[in-house]
């Protein structure tokens, strides 16, 4: 690290078997001014007592003195999320994340930590509530946020449990939303209606992501294809799409615009088809 002379713009560490120690690290990062991007969210033995709980903020107001100009920022926080313990210490965060280390069954619930965090946090325009049960009142927090005007990304992936009321409600506020991914099909089910309702609510949507395993069919592809122009689609073991999918898609205007097209899983998809 001494080496590059303070020209180090990314520090990922994992710490399978290191011996390195709290100290060495943060001399290390200080060593590093330009440094944007810090990873040690692996399991770190010399973090492992200094940085649970209450301690957590003190190692981060410590980095972030250290590299002030940090935008990615990833610690291990067993307990809560990076937006309810460390996030604030980092002003030039542009991912905001809710996801708790041990994320089963987990709420952010405190708000008044996330409400510093979001006035804090100026450039973040990338919101992830990944595998967390996301409230009616977080929702209303996030969209009483200056980040309302601002958020590009809405990631909603994995096991995440949110209603399709709580997804419409957050593409009618976030009207600068250009990229949303929603749950695995496993926890989140919508009609028809909902994709439909969707792209009316936020038709600047240029990238999509119904879920892995999305019970999205035919008509709600169709429908989020006519009222979006998309330039990346993700369908991912989408089993109710029927093989006439592509074809509904073409009729689209999504087929003038569409630049990435991921397919995982859909064995109901031709080679005809894809041709």
């Amino acid at each position: 690290v001494s080496d590059t002379r303070g020209q180090l713009r990314e520090l990922r560490i994992k710490f399978s078997g290191s011996t390195l120690s709290r100290d060495v690290l943060m001399e290390m990062c200080r060593g590093c001014r330009q440094l944007r991007v810090f990873d040690a969210s692996s399991d770190a033995p010399c973090l492992n007592g200094p940085t649970k709980g209450a301690n957590l903020a003190d190692f981060a107001s410590e980095l972030s003195r250290a590299c002030p100009l940090l935008e990615d920022v990833r610690l291990r926080s067993n307990l809560l999320s990076a937006a309810e313990t460390y996030a604030m210490h980092f002003p030039r965060l542009k991912c905001l994340s809710f996801r708790a280390q041990d994320p089963e069954g987990y709420e952010p619930t405190c708000y008044d930590q996330i409400e510093v965090t979001l006035r804090t946090c100026a450039h973040v325009d990338h919101v992830w509530l990944t595998d967390c049960i996301v409230s009616p009142a977080l929702v209303d927090l996030l969209l009483r946020s200056p980040i309302r005007g601002r958020l590009r990304k809405l990631v909603v992936r994995g096991y995440a449990e949110i209603s399709p009321e709580l997804i419409l409600q957050c593409a009618r506020g976030f009207k600068t939303m250009t990229v949303l991914y929603l749950p695995d099909g496993e926890v989140f089910s919508a009609e028809p209606e909902f994709y439909h309702d969707l792209a009316q609510a936020r038709p600047t949507i240029k990238a999509f992501d119904p879920g892995w395993g999305s019970e999205i069919d035919d008509a709600g592809l169709r429908f989020i294809c006519e009222g979006c122009r998309l330039e990346e689609l993700v369908l991912s073991s989408t089993e109710n799409l029927s093989s006439d999918a592509i074809e509904a898609i073409l009729q689209t205007p999504t087929a003038q615009t569409l630049r990435k097209l991921y397919f995982y899983g859909n064995h109901q998809f031709t080679s005809a088809a894809m041709l």
